[in-house]
């Protein structure tokens, strides 16, 4: 289906819309947004900036004849106290429709918030996770269903879920302990039995990675990945 490639050039000129006003430490140019798909952020360095950016944005979705979904959308502050409340008194409009003041806010399948803490984006995966186990459980549980297909559904639907983020997470072991605790607990269901073998046992038996691991080299994969590639993130690893 081409609708998703005509999507993407159609909007590929939105960035320009937001201009490049944040100076980044370790880029030689300023950046204004990051784009994915028809998933966007911008980035700016004062409330000022800000309105500017929606302003011209909301310019550009008229030109365009689209509409904002703003109420998916949502301004989030980094940075001192004082700068929070100036935002929290100051609506940022965009088509002529304050954009939500939010804490935290999901990009690309990550929770970021507004003091940027990574332990805390751990502990939202950990508990989508969780939700994810839950829904598992009469499946993993069930001694009728053959183990094949449970350790199947746990390569399926649990593992990808908790490795998720891995280039931002690896190399963190004690950020990423929870999350080979939530496959345990999933192995244990599978194989009672062996519920007290120590994780790294059952993930030989089961032929399955710790998450631990898995991580490590997704985040080396990328440094070497992101090093030749044409993004700024290339330039931040230089």
């Amino acid at each position: 289906c081409l609708s998703p490639l005509l999507f993407s050039i159609f909007i590929n000129d939105f960035p320009s819309a937001f201009g490049r006003c944040l100076l980044v430490p370790g880029l030689r140019e300023r950046v204004g947004s990051l784009l994915f798909a028809d998933d966007a952020a911008g980035l700016c360095s004062s409330i000022a900036t800000t309105q500017a950016a929606a302003s011209a944005i909301g310019d550009w979705a008229t030109l365009h004849q689209l509409a904002f979904g703003t109420a998916k959308s949502g301004v989030m502050c980094i940075g001192d106290e004082e700068a929070h409340l100036a935002l929290a008194s100051t609506p940022i409009l965009i088509q002529g429709t304050s954009l939500p003041i939010v804490q935290e806010y999901k990009y690309l399948g990550i929770l970021f918030n507004d003091s940027l803490s990574v332990p805390e984006m751990v502990a939202a995966r950990v508990a989508s996770c969780n939700i994810t186990l839950s829904r598992l459980t009469p499946l993993l549980s069930d001694r009728s269903i053959p183990l094949m297909m449970k350790l199947d559904a746990i390569r399926t639907f649990l593992y990808p879920a908790l490795c998720f983020g891995g280039e931002l997470f690896g190399m963190h072991e004690s950020l990423n302990v929870t999350l080979d605790c939530l496959l345990k607990r999933a192995f244990a269901m599978c194989l009672s039995s062996w519920a007290k073998s120590p994780l790294s046992v059952l993930c030989v038996e089961v032929g399955i990675p710790l998450i631990t691991s898995a991580m490590c080299a997704m985040r080396l994969r990328a440094s070497r990945k992101f090093a030749s590639s044409k993004s700024v993130i290339s330039d931040l690893l230089g």
